[in-house]
């Protein structure tokens, strides 16, 4: 069957009302910064879109649940619709748990470009797992973390053994660390502490340093910075870091909502609350 499936890119949008779809990707054009965007999706009241991945149609994509399970699927397999079409929801495609829901997604071309998947709880726990554990998950998913009741699993990304991790925070912190400071565990492993919190603050982003890269910082109210990871130095794991946004100015900018690593060549697409679509 695959056989007669084409290669194609596409972008994979994901709602909070866990509602999927795949795109083509030639639907959303480059756009200048400060540009009003274009409608992306079709949402209901309350509901918005949080995710939006670029695959292609022959790759497998990993389904990360805020109980700590994993799911996967082949991308072709994803329902197809329009910019504005509000896909099918997440339950007609997995067979998921009571109040379970679908925090992060890692889409796979090859289960051999990567060693590890490490993965990251809202409340700042960290757990490094061989990506070779997930290439044959049956329907029902599998345990990827044991967590505690009152946190939730919500970032995964693939590592190589000798990468840098930066995480931030909610509240305008972030820390740098080196991945070998976690060691490799097995899959009901709880993990261990990446990052210590201040009073009420979370995790609001993990991701991978790359060489040259910058860290494009966005917050609640529209505004953004990009800031060379030079300027973040490695740090011991479990500990504060330093401030990636002035606590003062957290009042005028709001708290940050999204934080990732990019490069100068790099197309960055930002959706609002209301499905707004700007790809720049």
């Amino acid at each position: 069957e695959e056989d007669l499936i084409a290669q194609e890119n596409v972008l994979i949008s994901f709602s909070a009302g866990s509602y999927i779809k795949r795109m083509p990707a030639s639907e959303f054009r480059a756009q200048g910064r400060g540009g009003r965007g274009i409608k992306g999706m079709s949402t209901r009241q309350e509901d918005e879109v949080i995710d939006l991945l670029f695959a292609r149609t022959l790759d497998d994509i990993l389904f990360f649940t805020n109980k700590g399970r994993v799911y996967s699927s082949r991308v072709y397999e994803l329902p197809e619709g329009s910019r504005t079409a509000r896909g099918a929801h997440i339950a007609n495609l997995l067979s998921l748990l009571p109040d379970e829901t679908v925090s992060t997604m890692l889409i796979i071309p090859d289960f051999e470009q990567a060693d590890y998947v490490t993965l990251l709880t809202r409340m700042g726990r960290i757990k490094r797992m061989e990506l070779s554990a997930f290439s044959n998950i049956r329907t029902s998913g599998l345990i990827a973390m044991n967590l505690d009741p009152a946190d939730s699993l919500d970032w995964a990304r693939l590592t190589n053994g000798g990468e840098d991790f930066i995480i931030v925070t909610q509240g305008g912190k972030s820390l740098r660390f080196r991945e070998d400071a976690v060691r490799p565990m097995g899959r009901t492993a709880a993990g261990v502490m990446a990052i210590r919190l201040l009073g009420n603050d979370e995790v609001i982003s993990m991701d991978v340093v790359k060489p040259d890269a910058d860290l494009l910082v966005l917050h609640t109210g529209g505004y953004g910075k990009r800031v060379s990871l030079h300027e973040y130095a490695p740090k011991g794991r479990y500990t504060q870091g330093i401030w990636t946004t002035d606590y003062r100015r957290l009042e005028e900018l709001g708290p940050i909502v999204s934080a990732r690593v990019v490069q100068t060549d790099d197309q960055i697409t930002v959706i609002t609350s209301n499905g707004i679509v700007m790809r720049t």
